[in-house]
């Protein structure tokens, strides 16, 4: 028989495999197999190892939020943002991404309303944007956002849902980072995030798909190519999450130290143990 290939852990990553590719993890003393989404792990026992995914965030006022270690590099650049997000329309909605608490007209907020999303310019330039009622059903459900110049995507579950062009670049302010969760309006009582990440990039068709399965996968693995953060929400080796404990700090899974912090202990939104839903694995 053929041998494997043996690499290391971090020479997995880098390859581009498709479906059925096997290789040997050197770092693990495991076998991967690529099941055209994600490795699959195979331990000595041909045990499949699952990728964990057991802790969210719960954005319950207004004043929850969390400031990443990233900015965008440079105006009207591409850039995407996913997430999982578990929201109800029965309750006030605000934004789950955006670059600022009090928006001025330079910088934006992505946030969901009732029956859909709306981007926000500032206070002067309040935009609605598309429908979409499955995001605001209470389940989880991947929001994806891609930009590009004046071009704005969504898409909900990997489906494309709404695109418009806007009269100038939607990305402008270079100075403010990057906030989980800035909010305009307040947010619903109980709105959950997790597995939040940014590129400096729009990603293709095929890795939207990849990253709104309905099983999470690794990201950092799967579609690293310019990620800029990527936020797990506990889940991280490095987090320390404890069912209802407060979040001041979320570690970057993309290993550029980007991390996500909240030092007033009041706007620190709160872990969520996922244990029994759809999205724990």
């Amino acid at each position: 028989m053929s041998d494997l290939n043996v690499y290391t852990t971090s020479q997995i990553n880098a390859l581009t495999p498709i479906t059925g590719d096997m290789v040997v993890d050197s770092d693990l003393n495991a076998v991967k197999l690529y099941d055209g989404a994600a490795w699959r792990v195979f331990n000595s026992d041909s045990t499949a190892v699952p990728y964990q995914n057991r802790w969210g965030a719960n954005f319950s006022s207004a004043s929850q939020k969390l400031t990443t270690g990233y900015a965008f590099s440079s105006a009207g650049m591409d850039a995407t943002i996913s997430m999982r997000v578990k929201a109800s329309a029965s309750n006030v909605v605000g934004a789950v991404f955006g670059t600022t608490t009090h928006p001025t007209l330079r910088d934006f907020s992505f946030g969901l309303k009732s029956g859909g999303f709306r981007l926000n310019f500032g206070t002067a330039q309040e935009q609605g944007v598309g429908s979409s009622s499955t995001l605001l059903d209470g389940n989880w459900n991947t929001l994806t956002v891609t930009i590009s110049g004046a071009d704005l995507n969504v898409y909900v579950n990997g489906s494309a849902n709404y695109s418009t062009t806007w009269g100038h670049n939607i990305i402008r302010d270079l100075t403010l980072p990057l906030q989980i969760a800035s909010s305009w309006s307040g947010l619903s009582t109980s709105t959950e995030i997790d597995e939040f990440a940014v590129w400096e990039r729009v990603l293709t068709s095929s890795e939207i798909n990849t990253v709104s399965a309905s099983t999470p996968i690794d990201i950092a693995a799967n579609a690293s190519t310019n990620l800029k953060g990527y936020y797990r929400m506990g889940d991280d080796s490095s987090d320390s999450a404890t069912s209802g404990g407060s979040i001041a700090t979320i570690t970057d899974s993309s290993g550029n130290g980007n991390d996500a912090t909240q030092s007033a202990a009041s706007s620190q939104p709160t872990f969520s143990d996922l244990t029994g839903e759809t999205i724990y694995v």
